[in-house]
This record gives structure tokens, sequence and C-alpha cells, in this order.
């Protein structure tokens, strides 16, 4: 990953606390990060970690403008790639459908024509039920590529699918994807 520009999209799934791993391996392989996190991430994990981990910045909020960028913009033109860790049935629904509610949906809608990869997380109701399976298939005809999820232990108490790939796992996907394995 040495030398590319990586645009990580953090939402409010309960595995985002494993986005600071991710982001900090991507660094240890020479990533460039940039990170747009939702309101709900944010309240699982402090913007501050993340920007620590990557050191690079961090965007919130719209309205987050920093050296008079377009917050939502700036971030897709400059990636050569864009991972949203966890991606929730939420995020996914709104990735498929074009809804650009705040700054991580718009910065997706965006960089529809990147490398877009989604490592989702979500309880195993929510990953089979059949509206997230027709917006999994209707992203990976468009173009996006999932990583996982896998099967193990969920937050809610049982074993089953809807667990985030491990972050050692997604970033070795990554560097697979952009030809630059181990």
């Amino acid at each position: 990953m040495q030398g590319k520009n990586v645009l990580l999209g953090i939402t409010g799934g309960i595995a985002a606390y494993k986005a600071a791993d991710v982001a900090s391996r991507l660094r240890k392989k020479g990533a460039s990060l940039k990170t747009i996190m939702t309101e709900n991430a944010c309240k699982l994990i402090q913007p501050k970690l993340i920007e620590a981990v990557s050191a690079g910045p961090v965007y919130t909020s719209m309205w987050d403008s920093k050296d008079n960028i377009i917050t939502h913009l700036d971030p897709v033109n400059s990636s050569d790639l864009i991972l949203v860790a966890p991606a929730t049935a939420n995020i996914i629904a709104k990735m498929t459908h074009g809804i650009c509610d705040d700054l991580l949906s718009s910065a997706l809608c965006a960089g529809w024509d990147r490398n877009l990869f989604i490592a989702p997380a979500m309880n195993n109701n929510m990953w089979n039920n059949p509206a997230t399976q027709r917006n999994i298939q209707l992203l990976k005809d468009s173009g996006v590529k999932t990583i996982g999820p896998q099967s193990g232990h969920l937050a809610c108490g049982t074993s089953n699918i809807g667990r985030m790939t491990e972050p050692e796992e997604i970033v070795e996907e990554l560097c697979s994807h952009m030809g630059q394995g181990e």
C-alpha cells in the first residue's frame, strides 16, 4: 500500500473499534489515510483515536471544512481506494440507492467510480434480510467489492454470520487488490 491514498469510512456499527486497527495496519503498509466518520461512529470511538493511529485528517461533518476544501469531494478525489469498515446495513442501503444525507454517504455517492470496498458487519438477521442481500448484489453488480462478513461471535451474543472480517485480513485483501501483497 506504499504511496496509496486510502479513504476510510467508519460507520456506527459495534465493530467500529476494529477500524482503528485497520487504519494502523494501512499506515504501517505505507498508505496515506483520510477518514470520514459518521455521527454514530463518533459515539462508539473518538475521532482523535483514528487521527492518532492513521496520522491523517478525520472528517465528521459536512461542515468540517479544512483548508477551504469541499469536504465530501476532496477526500474522494485524492483517494486510490475507498474502504467502509464496518459497513452497516444502513450505509449499504444508502450506497445502493444514492442517499446522501451525511458526509460519508455523500462521499460514497461521489466516489462510485473508485476502487470501492466494504466490510459488512451486522447481526445475522440483518445480513440475511432479503433487502440487504438485494442491496449487496446491486453494489457488487456496480463494481463494489465486499470483504466478508464472516461467521463468529456477534455483539448480540450469538455465533453466526455477520461478524466483520478481521483487520489483518481486510488489509491483506486490499494489498492483494492493489497488487501489493505481502
